[in-house]
């Protein structure tokens, strides 16, 4: 495979000039990329990240924001395997879940779990952590890869184990790690 050597100028798709000379559009080549990465069953063969940094807050103890009864409002959506040039037969998605966050008062536990647009939560996706500092962001990721349903729309979801008073905990930013794996056969 030919590689990037510059980016072309002026056009309203954006087009990079490969190794060989030839103009090509990025999308185009990326497309190419990923669907040249056949991959064995069960590896890993793409990824992306999408990022929503718009800050959320837990105030209740022992209560998730969102639920079937009240679903989000904001949602990150996830695009299709067809849309980012995989036979969804195939492949399939899943994803990892990554939140900054902290609280006012240290040492703060909380849940963190992804939700449908619809507010129904997402399996194995919620992790626990202890925000231990104010002033700094605390990383809660999920242990593992847990499958979602691509060209569907999520939320970050988060709620305080112990609380009293004025506790609170913020997402800073809420992103996903997708995974595109090789299906088993």
């Amino acid at each position: 495979m030919d590689t990037i050597q510059s980016k072309v100028l002026g056009g309203y798709e954006p087009q990079v000039q490969l190794s060989d000379g030839k103009v090509v559009g990025l999308v185009d080549y990326v497309k190419t990329l990923s669907a040249s990465a056949t991959g064995n069953p069960g590896e890993i063969v793409d990824a992306l990240h999408i990022s929503d940094s718009v800050g959320s807050a837990a105030v209740t103890a022992d209560t998730y924001a969102f639920s079937e009864a009240q679903p989000p409002t904001k949602v990150l959506h996830v695009p299709t395997l067809e849309e980012l040039g995989f036979d969804a037969g195939n492949y399939e998605m899943k994803a990892v879940l990554i939140v900054n966050a902290r609280t006012n008062n240290p040492d703060k536990d909380v849940r963190v779990r992804l939700v449908q647009a619809s507010g129904k939560a997402v399996a194995a996706s919620e992790v626990a952590a202890t925000l231990t500092s104010s002033s700094q962001d605390v990383i809660v990721k999920s242990p593992a890869a847990f499958a979602i349903v691509p060209g569907q729309a999520y939320a970050h979801d988060i709620r305080l184990v112990t609380a009293a008073g004025t506790d609170n905990a913020v997402m800073q930013s809420k992103s996903l790690l997708i995974q595109i794996l090789k299906k088993a056969a």
